[in-house]
């Protein structure tokens, strides 16, 4: 995400922000985040920074995907590490910190194996936040093990749209013409992505606890 983008955003109202250097080096990284942080706090936004880097797209530990040509990363080539983490979040003055803990984004070919006693270890040293990306197709479990041991935020938009989608194709399987009016046509896979969220608040224990 670019520094403009982020701007604009800011300019534009959003209260919190994600910058992710996490591809690059670690001093770059840095004073990007940096920069990002600083403008963002004058205007009292928060910001949320990624440090390890969780991997993008379809993926499968270094298998190849479905097209025979892509070889998805193997997340545990980018964990976090914890002689970083510290001074990072010194230098930065991040409002949360996004971890990489053997998650990755979008839908498994594999359980994920997470490694709790890096994240443990990662909990002992920071002093903001802990952000998991990754989280949909987690075990259940594994995302309680998570947060138990400091995880604060969640990221399933892949299992939000697996929803949505789902429902959606079923609503236009089911329809006698296709000239359906979107607020219409929306509103059970909206319901169905909804009823994903409020299943991952219950997971996670985050009921009933909004202040």
């Amino acid at each position: 995400m670019d520094h403009y983008f982020i701007k604009k955003c800011i300019d534009g109202g959003f209260s919190s922000v994600m910058f992710d250097g996490s591809m690059l080096p670690i001093e770059e990284n840095i004073a990007k985040t940096k920069k990002v942080v600083d403008y963002a706090h004058r205007f009292g936004v928060t910001v949320e920074a990624e440090l390890g880097h969780v991997g993008d797209g379809i993926v499968g530990n270094s298998e190849v995907g479905a097209d025979k040509n892509t070889v998805f990363d193997n997340p545990d080539d980018y964990l976090t590490q914890p002689g970083e983490l510290a001074d990072f979040i010194d230098q930065t003055a991040v409002d949360c910190i996004a971890v990489a803990v053997g998650t990755a984004h979008g839908i498994y070919v594999h359980e994920p194996k997470i490694h709790f006693d890096r994240l443990a270890e990662l909990n002992c040293i920071s002093a903001v936040p802990m952000v998991m990306h990754g989280g949909s197709g987690t075990p259940d479990e594994a995302i309680k093990k998570s947060v138990a041991t400091g995880i604060c935020k969640l990221n399933i938009f892949s299992e939000m749209l697996t929803a949505f989608n789902i429902t959606i194709k079923d609503e236009l399987e089911k329809a006698s013409h296709m000239a359906i009016w979107p607020h219409t046509l929306y509103q059970k896979p909206l319901e169905a992505l909804q009823e994903v969220v409020r299943q991952k608040i219950d997971l996670v224990g985050s009921a009933q606890r909004i202040k």
